[in-house]
């Protein structure tokens, strides 16, 4: 059985984000199921790619050096097979259809609804498990 947490990486230029998914992942991180790892700005997410199995990414859209969507690109030439939602203040079938588009495994809009996130993080916890 494997006893690495289920790594998460968040990629946000909004630093209330870490202290939201603390909080909703609380439990999960108490009892090591899961890591989160936050980081402002997607470039520095290719820094730790190597250093940990994610299970995991959720990406803003707008963000001030590298958007989403130019992340998601450049993780989808190089590590297809990573889920990757992303996270946007700006709903609209537009931002959703461009993301899914371009690989994207899902899409959450602010003000998320957590309940949500963990039924995916749980899925994606179950078909890495498999």
């Amino acid at each position: 059985m494997d006893t690495n947490p289920y790594h998460i990486v968040v990629i946000d230029d909004e630093r209330a984000m870490e202290m939201l998914f603390n909080a909703f992942f609380d439990k999960e991180l108490s009892s090591g199921k899961i890591k989160i790892t936050y980081l402002e700005e997607p470039t520095t997410f290719f820094d730790i790619l190597n250093e940990d199995q994610i299970g995991l990414v959720m990406s803003d859209i707008n963000m001030p050096v590298m958007n989403g969507y130019e992340f998601l690109d450049r993780l989808q030439q190089s590590h297809p097979n990573i889920p990757v939602y992303m996270i946007s203040a700006y709903g609209g079938d537009e931002h959703i259809e461009k993301a899914i588009s371009k690989g994207a495994t899902g899409f959450f809009v602010k003000p998320f609804d957590f309940d949500i996130i963990k039924a995916q993080v749980k899925e994606q916890m179950n078909s890495m498990a498999k």
